[in-house]
This record gives structure tokens, C-alpha cells and sequence, in this order.
């Protein structure tokens, strides 16, 4: 398993180094990301030290929805290539070994770190309550567990369905359906309800179901 966690580290930098657009890329994106999570956290922090815990339910769950979603999506569109479980089939390693060693060293990029960002926010913005503090605490390993299983079940999926053209093209169009489709479907959301307050709290309640 370790030798699996050195691999894709050193795979990942020997990337880097081979690319400087890749490299400037992973530095923006890092840049990007570190933003986006400052902003969400400070938004988290502001609004559980204005009001009760049960004012933090509602931008915490969406947070978490969103950073699934992202863990889910990404590899459907950037497959990791560099760790394809099919290229250690050949290599004499138990299977249950192998997922998790590829689980873990799926982990290791800059989702990892806007992650554990956000999750460090998450933990302290239900500071006004030591248990609900504790129990966000004890639940990081299981989202951080299940989020990795996400990734390497996408990306596997993603890597074995998009090897023809077929299959690429068929996403291209879906994804931009998905795209067309948004802004009605958020319209007839918020035509729905009173106010954006109300829309959060009617898509939180169903997202609280979800992992």
C-alpha cells in the first residue's frame, strides 16, 4: 500500500515537472480552491457565531453536498489516468490491498487539501455546541473515507466507459444538456418559493438524506 501512495506521488510530480502548463495550472486551481473554501468557511463561522446551531444546518449541508458532488463529478471529466486499476491487474497484490492503496493514493491532490480546508471550517462552525462539535469532529474520517471511495469508483468508471470516442462524445452532449437544463430548472425552483432563504432550506432538507 505504500509502495502504491509513493508511486502516485512520484508519478504526480514527475507530471508536473515534465509540464508547465500543468504545473501552472495545478497552482491556480490550488489558488482558486484555497479562495472558495476561505470564503465558504468564513461564511460558515459568521453565520454560526450571529445565531443558534440550527441556523449553521442549512449552509453546512449544502456545503457538503457540493464538496461530494465535485469529488463525484471531476473524475467523470479529468480521469485520473496516472493510478488506472487496470494497469495493476497484472501485479501479484490482493485485491482488497489494491482498492484501498488506490482509494488513498486517488486521494492525494488538491482536492485533498481544499477538503480538509473546508472540513476544518465545518468542524468550527458548530463551535457554539461542544457535542455537535464533537460529533463533526468524529464524522471527518467517515467523510474523508467516503469521499475517497467516490472518487475511485467515478474515476474507475469514468476510465473504463470513455475509452472510445462513442462514449466521450455521448458525455460531451449530456454534460452540455445538463448545462442547458440548469437555468430553467432553477427558475421553476425559485418560482416555487417565497424567497432564496426558503429554496435553501426546502434543497437542504432533501440534500440531508444524502451523503
Amino acid at each position: 500500500m505504500a509502495a502504491l501512495l509513493r508511486l502516485k506521488l512520484r508519478l504526480s510530480w514527475n507530471a508536473l515537472g515534465t509540464s508547465v502548463w500543468g504545473a501552472l495550472g495545478t497552482v491556480m486551481m490550488l489558488v482558486l480552491g484555497l479562495g472558495g473554501v476561505l470564503a465558504v468557511n468564513v461564511f460558515l463561522v459568521g453565520v454560526a457565531g450571529r445565531g443558534s446551531p440550527g441556523d449553521v444546518v442549512t449552509p453546512a449541508v449544502l456545503a457538503g453536498s457540493g464538496v461530494t458532488a465535485l469529488w463525484l463529478i471531476v473524475p467523470v471529466f479529468f480521469s485520473d489516468r496516472l493510478m488506472d486499476p487496470r494497469r495493476f491487474v497484472s501485479f501479484a497484490v490482493p485485491r482488497s490491498v489494491l482498492v484501498l492503496g488506490l482509494t488513498l493514493a486517488g486521494m492525494l491532490n488538491v482536492g485533498l487539501i481544499l477538503t480538509l480546508g473546508w472540513l476544518l471550517g465545518h468542524v468550527l462552525a458548530w463551535r457554539s455546541s461542544a457535542v455537535a462539535v464533537v460529533a463533526a469532529a468524529a464524522t471527518v474520517p467517515l467523510a474523508l473515507v467516503m469521499l475517497g471511495l467516490l472518487h475511485q469508483a467515478a474515476s474507475a468508471a469514468a476510465g473504463a466507459w470513455l475509452v472510445n470516442r462513442r462514449s466521450r462524445d455521448l458525455l460531451s452532449i449530456l454534460a452540455l444538456c445538463a448545462m442547458v437544463g440548469a437555468y430553467p430548472i432553477t427558475q421553476g425552483t425559485l418560482a416555487a418559493v417565497t424567497t432564496v432563504v426558503d429554496a435553501a432550506d426546502a434543497v437542504a432538507h432533501w440534500l440531508a438524506w444524502t451523503p
